[in-house]
């Protein structure tokens, strides 16, 4: 019983990591974070009602494959791969943005250069820790405690 108990605490971090990531991702697919089982909090709009028909934080997907779970040791963790996932889970002011300089008709290439204003992100969090996703590894927790222990489920 106690090699079982041992060999279950080894796989828990991976498995809540997989948890956590798959709940992350699929705030892309709800377009905010779930606060309870029923209710989303939903991001903030694009400014200007720029490309309606898109989806927020979406344009080639790649910030949503850049979630990975990354447990370390015995702790559970979700890493984020894509650069800038950071200022668009937290928010905040971005410097330096790329503007085009000019654009050589021939060739449709652009030279660029740094704008010197800076731009306010606003957070638009994915990847938060919410009641309802401690809920769900409280019960992948107990359900594996059970699997152990040969308790029945009731």
């Amino acid at each position: 019983m106690a090699g079982r108990y041992r060999a279950y605490w080894r796989t828990l971090p991976t498995a809540v990591s997989a948890l956590a990531a798959a709940d992350f991702r699929s705030n892309f697919r709800r377009q905010g974070v779930r606060t309870s089982k029923s209710a989303v909090d939903k991001w903030k709009p694009r400014q200007g009602g720029k490309d309606p028909g898109r989806a927020l934080l979406i344009s080639s997907g790649r910030l949503r494959r850049g979630i990975r779970p990354a447990p370390l040791g015995s702790v559970a963790r979700v890493i984020n791969t894509v650069p800038y996932a950071a200022i668009h889970n937290r928010g905040g002011s971005m410097r330096g943005q790329m503007r085009a300089a000019s654009t050589n008709l021939r060739t449709r290439l652009q030279r660029l250069r740094r704008s010197g204003h800076a731009a306010q992100m606003p957070a638009r969090p994915f990847m938060v820790t919410t009641d309802p996703l401690i809920d769900e590894v409280r019960a992948h927790i107990m359900e594996g405690l059970n699997k152990v222990f040969n308790v029945p489920s009731s």
